[in-house]
């Protein structure tokens, strides 16, 4: 496949992704609210997402080895850790202050910690330039959402 078709359709993926995201805040939200517990929402939604999981991994060949996790270090473990945090976060925030502004707010967190994994290398990711363009890009974002909550 052409490198620039690759890159577009992945940019394309990670697009229709991004509004996903937006969309699983406010529905854990919601089932949160219904059932009575954020922490059980999030849950929920992770054990749907494990389903989904497992059922892909079958559907893939069940490639790779569950034995091979015991030799990784612990920090790469830390993963689902994260991810715990990031959507219980969401499912809390959403109703406090709005999908728009914990979507925007996530995002400018994810690029800030994108800058320091891409500048640095860390975990095995190749480290690139980043130039003014890319700083100043951040905080155009960054004042964008500060006079949207204007």
């Amino acid at each position: 496949m052409d490198k620039d078709l690759s890159f577009f359709l992945i940019i394309g993926l990670m697009l229709v992704v991004g509004v996903m995201v937006a969309l699983q805040g406010p529905l854990n939200a919601k089932l949160s609210q219904n059932i009575g517990s954020f922490v059980l929402g999030s849950a929920i939604s992770f054990a749907v997402g494990l389903v989904a999981l497992i059922i892909l991994w079958f559907a893939g060949g069940a490639q790779g080895s569950l034995a091979a996790i015991k030799v990784q270090p612990l920090y790469l473990l830390s993963g689902g850790l994260l991810g715990v945090c990031f959507v219980w976060a969401f499912t809390w925030a959403v109703p406090q202050i709005g999908v728009f502004f914990v979507v925007i707010s996530a995002i400018i967190g994810q690029m800030i910690g994108a800058v320091v994994i891409a500048r640095i290398g860390m975990f095995g990711v190749a480290p690139s330039y980043l130039g003014l363009s890319q700083f100043v890009g951040l905080g155009f974002l960054t004042v964008g959402a500060v006079l949207i909550y204007r």
